[in-house]
């Protein structure tokens, strides 16, 4: 005899929501990114070879910012404002 479990799925619509947002962040950001590439290509006198430079390092640039987001996530749940959101959100699961 076999029982399945069934994975959890309860709550997991606001990080869902939230990592959807944030792609569709990221997704539109690099879009600007390269819609203005050449204008920076002639304010900077670039040659055409050196573009993709200029596009990956704002890519770098974000992805270092993001992580650097990410890692005071720690520090964050100490904070009154998510101590806040904490108890916010239990209230509304009871």
């Amino acid at each position: 005899m076999s029982t399945e479990t069934q994975p959890k799925t309860e709550g997991l619509g606001l990080p869902l929501a939230v990592i959807a947002t944030a792609q569709l962040m990221v997704a539109l950001d690099d879009t600007i990114a390269n819609i203005v590439l050449p204008t920076i290509q002639n304010d900077l006198d670039i040659s055409a070879a050196n573009l993709p430079w200029v596009s990956n390092a704002y890519i770098l640039a974000l992805a270092i910012s993001m992580a650097g987001g990410a890692s005071c996530r720690p520090a964050w749940r100490s904070s009154p404002s998510a101590r806040f959101w904490s108890d916010w959100r239990r209230t509304r699961s009871a």
